[in-house]
């Protein structure tokens, strides 16, 4: 039996290279399990939707304006991956908050009293299924 594998790489490169350097990417596998929250089982989809409904609520700038100070715990959660990306080495430590973050920002979008019935419901909606 063959089994093949693929994998994708994406790389982030936070400084300024010049298209002419080289970049040396290193890789290690282990065969030992490891906590890794790309590998648990739907974290960048769960990141997606809340990265859309933080979208959503940007969205209703002078229609039904709410501030980014009345959501903070979304703003948590949609920055964890991006926190990752910049210090990989901390990546239990910017994980491991993740679910905390998630439930607390269902109950700040349910008390946005400003925002549309309908938008509410939708994010609610988009949140409680994470």
């Amino acid at each position: 039996m063959n089994i093949h594998i693929s994998l994708t790489l994406l790389i982030n490169i936070v400084t300024s290279k010049s298209p002419h350097n080289s970049v040396i990417v290193n890789i290690r596998y282990s065969m030992y399990k490891q906590f890794d929250p790309f590998w648990y089982p739907g974290y960048a989809s769960r990141l997606a939707r809340l990265i859309n409904a933080k979208k959503l609520l940007d969205d209703q700038w002078g229609i039904d304006t709410v501030y980014q100070e009345d959501y903070f715990a979304l703003l948590n959660a949609t920055e964890t991956g991006r926190a990752i990306t910049y210090t990989p080495s901390n990546i239990v430590a910017f994980t491991a908050p993740f679910s905390k973050y998630v439930l607390e920002a269902v109950i700040e979008v349910q008390d946005l009293s400003k925002l549309s019935k309908d938008v509410k419901s939708l994010i609610v909606a988009q949140l409680s299924n994470i």
